[in-house]
């Protein structure tokens, strides 16, 4: 049996992103750390997939599916 591995990622929108962050980095600043964030998830788990042989599914909200891979 594969082990799967589900990633729910939601666009880093400014302003949507991150938002106990906003009084302290600004909108964009906040925006900027959730991308960063969402990238490195994302590195890891493509990571799993090809060293661990684990499937990688991801779930998405906030954008369509080319914004999505734009993050990848």
């Amino acid at each position: 049996m594969r082990q799967a591995l589900l990633v729910f990622l939601r666009y880093p929108k400014p302003g949507k992103a991150k938002t106990r962050l906003i009084p302290e980095l600004g909108d964009e600043g906040a925006a900027s750390i959730a991308k960063e964030l969402a990238q490195r998830s994302l590195d890891m788990a493509a990571t799993l997939a090809v060293e661990g042989g684990v499937d990688v599914v991801i779930w998405y909200a906030g954008c369509d599916e080319d914004q999505a891979r734009e993050l990848a």
